[in-house]
């Protein structure tokens, strides 16, 4: 049932208007001002208003401006006593959509003119709201048109280029322009630690570019790759699932991103993502574009690294034929070797490379090509030659010499049987090595061995590559061995003095330069676990945890390298004074209380009464007593006492005083009991390899003690325990002043 509102200042007229349209089955509401009829539509929605022409202070005309401006699109028709021509313009300029005049029967006429302006109002309304649509739906064709107009001239410049580079930067270049952003990024999956890094963007901060590392799984890119879906995110910032790259957002200056996997080789093997920077809902139409523009990419990557594949066979050859000419133009056989090692390493992508030579009488083997290899990396490779399994070499080139055939090792942190090298892989820069024989004739007399970076596969390319060059090696080590063996022995005399000077300023410059991140590590973890940097979840803490002590692990080692070389190089220097010998090792023995407590052990200390004071280093007698309690510890049993005890002996030429630390673990054979103190000797069994270490604490130890004027020493048995001690020579007088009661 319609329902008006009347405005009409004739009470009478007001009556019998609303009586009429009653009796016809329409509802009214009436008022008698203006005012009031402003307070009626305030509140109330009305399918008509029927308004009288002249109202007291207004006219009909200047209500309805009033009625447009407060947004009421309600329906008026205009009513008067006096009609005329002019009245009636003036109420449809106003905005009326019908005028009456009040004459003979006026009411009677009323009810239908009512009933066909409302359907009017409602038709008009419909046809507005339709053309609203088309208008609406004219411009989303449009604005459709306009986007596959840009996604096909984004893909005829993506697919410009045959460089891989150029195609990454092309990708994220139109991807931006394609869903109007400022900023994109270009993630490829990186296969040794599975996570997504920024190889090309757009409106990032080159810090930014550099330090992203995003885990498959996290993420809107890490998601998107791991799903293979798209993954829409209207603001980083607010989004429960991104909580851990809300404050990288907001540092980066973006809010809003959408993520597409791509899909290369039959896999997805990164991911586009568009940044915007503000929080913004992505439309499907804006989803389904970058994914087609993600298909094309992949496209146009897959034939860009096609093209560099064939650009890399002309370089192989080119660099093949140099090998040749290297190995067959001169006399010198380490100069040529090092030249082809280093054509090898350039070739296959590796970070270093050498030859393993055999010698034939004496079963053993040297490095030559190894211009750019220090000597810790030399070291590594001695530690691989001396792993076995069952009696069985697992060193890539020994087994390559032993079998005839290339090896390669893609993985060397997966390999148990090379756990204790981990340490060195990491820290000489290598995890994946590719060693191949070298025979002349029948025999082999060596392998080429090269050093990757990261975890990788050999393609049957690649094998034939290195198997060339194993050849082309053998056949010019062959004629040059037979004038070289003469030479050989001078020539490693003279090596080995360069290579332990070489040793000592590295190990020094090395030690000095991880001190400085190392601190910085330290301090920083410090700060982020103390709640500087926002809360930490468990899991970070753990991690974080882990790092910082890793790093004291590492700074400890550090600090032994540089004593190391401070004492080969007679510069470590003592501060030596009066010193209480007991109050070093109850301070000692305090500090390393926690990890006997770990293991169940409790340290017994038996200090004996009026022990005088001895000339020392208060530092660097502690560093030897903690060297002594972190071996009891570490190879003691666990719910085992650790005995300390501090003693005067008299019975030598001079007064010493005495500490002794003991543990009831695993002994030590009397065959090892000599090597102990050499430096990097650590005896060889499980529990050892498991326990860790560098073997250079006890080696410091007794330098440290020589340098006091006393003596370290030994008492084990295997099985039982070991007992490790050292004397210190009293200050002189001091006994006699403590026997006289001084």
């Amino acid at each position: 049932m319609p329902h008006l509102l009347l405005v009409d200042d004739n009470a009478d007229h007001l009556f019998l208007t609303r009586r009429a349209l009653r009796n016809s089955g329409i509802e009214s509401t009436g008022v008698q001002t203006a005012e009031a009829a402003l307070d009626a539509l305030r509140g109330t929605s009305y399918d008509m208003i029927l308004l009288d022409h002249n109202l007291p202070g207004m006219k009909g005309s200047e209500l309805i401006a009033k009625i447009r401006e407060m947004g009421i699109e309600t329906p008026v028709v205009m009513v008067t006593g006096g009609g005329s021509e002019e009245l009636a313009v003036d109420a449809l300029k106003a905005g009326a959509l019908d005028y009456i005049v009040k004459n003979e029967g006026y009411l009677s006429a009323l009810p239908p003119r009512i009933h066909r302006a409302i359907s009017q109002h409602q038709l008009d309304v419909a046809n507005r709201k339709l053309e609203k649509q088309r208008q609406e739906a004219a411009a989303q064709a449009n604005e459709h048109a306009r986007r596959l107009k840009a996604l096909q001239q984004a893909s005829l410049k993506i697919n410009s280029s045959l460089q891989p580079r150029d195609v990454r930067t092309q990708a994220v270049n139109q991807a931006a322009a394609l869903l109007d952003s400022e900023k994109a990024a270009f993630f490829l999956l990186m296969e040794d630690d599975l996570s997504l890094r920024i190889v090309a963007s757009q409106g990032l901060s080159v810090s930014f570019v550099d330090t992203a590392r995003v885990p498959v799984g996290e993420g809107a890119i890490g998601i998107a790759v791991l799903q293979g879906e798209p993954v829409p995110v209207t603001d980083v910032t607010t989004d429960p699932r991104f909580t851990r790259f809300s404050d990288m957002a907001r540092m980066e200056g973006y809010r809003a991103a959408l993520a597409v996997p791509l899909l290369m080789r039959g896999d997805v093997q990164g991911g586009i993502a568009v940044l915007d920077e503000r929080p913004r809902e992505w439309e499907q139409e804006e989803i389904a574009l970058l994914q087609t523009l993600a298909q094309n990419v992949a496209v146009a990557y897959e034939n860009a690294q096609l093209y560099d594949r064939l650009a890399s066979r002309v370089t192989e050859l080119q660099m093949l034929n140099r090998i040749v000419v290297a190995l067959t133009a001169t006399t010198d056989l380490e100069s040529a070797l090092n030249t082809a090692v280093e054509y090898a390493r350039q070739l296959l992508g590796a970070v270093a490379g050498c030859v393993t030579l055999q010698d034939a009488e004496s079963r053993s083997y040297r490095l030559a090509g190894a211009e750019g290899l220090s000597e810790e990396f030399r070291q590594a490779i001695q530690k691989f030659h001396s792993l076995r399994v069952e009696g069985v070499s697992v060193a890539p080139d020994l087994r390559a010499i032993s079998e005839r055939k290339l090896q390669f090792l893609g993985d060397i942190l997966a390999a148990r049987s090379m756990e204790t090298i981990w340490g060195a892989c990491g820290k000489l820069g290598f995890r994946s090595i590719a060693s191949v024989p070298l025979i002349p004739r029948e025999e082999p007399i060596g392998a080429l061995n090269l050093f990757f970076k990261r975890r990788r596969r050999l393609d049957r390319q690649e094998q034939e590559i290195l198997e060339t060059i194993g050849s082309t090696i053998a056949g010019a080590l062959h004629r040059a061995l037979l004038q070289e063996n003469l030479l050989r022995e001078e020539a490693e005399r003279l090596a080995l003095m360069e290579s332990g000077r070489l040793k000592t300023e590295f190990i020094s410059t090395v030690s000095h330069e991880l001190r400085t991140p190392l601190t910085s590590i330290e301090g920083y973890v410090h700060l982020i676990l103390h709640g500087h940097c926002g809360d930490v979840s468990p899991i970070q803490e753990e991690f974080l945890q882990t790092v910082a002590r890793n790093s004291r692990r590492l700074s400890n080692l550090v600090d032994d390298l540089l004593d190391i070389s401070r004492i080969e190089s007679g510069t470590l220097s003592l501060e030596r004074e009066p010193t209480d010998l007991p109050a070093v090792v109850k301070e000692c023995v305090e500090m390393i209380r926690g990890q006997a407590e770990a293991r169940k052990m409790d340290i017994q200390l038996h200090v004996e009464p009026e022990i005088p004071a001895v000339m020392g280093d208060f530092q660097r007698l502690g560093e030897v007593v903690t060297n002594f309690l972190s071996n009891a510890i570490k190879y003691g049993r666990d719910g085992q006492a650790v005995e300390v005890g501090v003693r005067l002996d008299s019975e030598e030429a001079s007064p010493h005083v005495v500490v002794s630390v003991r543990d009831h673990g695993i002994g030590i054979s009397k065959e090892e009991i000599p090597k102990l103190f050499r430096k990097f000797y650590r005896v060889d069994n499980s529990h050892t390899r498991t326990a860790g270490g560098t073997g250079l604490g006890l080696a410091i130890s007794k330098h440290l003690v020589e340098l006091h004027g006393g003596r370290i020493w030994l008492d084990s048995e295997l099985g039982k325990g070991s007992s490790f001690s050292f004397s210190v020579p009293v200050v002189e007088g001091d006994v006699d002043a403590k026997n006289n009661g001084g």
